[in-house]
């Protein structure tokens, strides 16, 4: 990505905070590198721990965490994280006393079950979700 493009989408993240996740998405999904990947045909990033990966000097690493982080002060009640991935992120919206119930849904069966594995909470649910044809 050329420094062009990367001022371009921060300048538009500024001007609309709302929209300032779906860009840093963008900027993410187009820096992020073999490594990490939990497999599954997309983007994984495989997070065990997310107190040692908040003090991880990888840029794609504290973007993932910074957006939950910031999620985590606007949510309540009944939540679904589409596209939750490793499940880290569902993980730690789950401690938020605010959820009542918190879903984390994704494409790949090989996430969810990774997601089943290493993270669990009374509260929390990982489920697989196969789109319509």
């Amino acid at each position: 990505m050329n420094k062009k493009t990367l001022v371009k989408l921060l300048l538009k993240g500024l001007k609309n905070p709302v929209k300032a996740s779906l860009y840093a998405f963008q900027l993410i999904s187009r820096l992020t590198t073999e490594e990490g990947r939990a497999g599954g045909g997309g983007e994984r990033l495989v997070i065990k721990d997310f107190i040692k990966a908040k003090n991880s000097k990888n840029f794609v690493t504290l973007a993932h965490i910074q957006r939950y982080e910031w999620c985590s002060t606007l949510i309540k009640g009944i939540v679904l994280d589409a596209g939750c991935g490793s499940g880290y992120g569902t993980f730690f919206l789950a401690k938020n006393s605010n959820i009542e119930l918190i879903f984390g849904i994704d494409i790949s069966s090989q996430a969810i079950n990774f997601a089943r594995k290493y993270f669990k909470a009374n509260k929390l649910y990982f489920c697989r979700w196969m789109p319509a044809n």
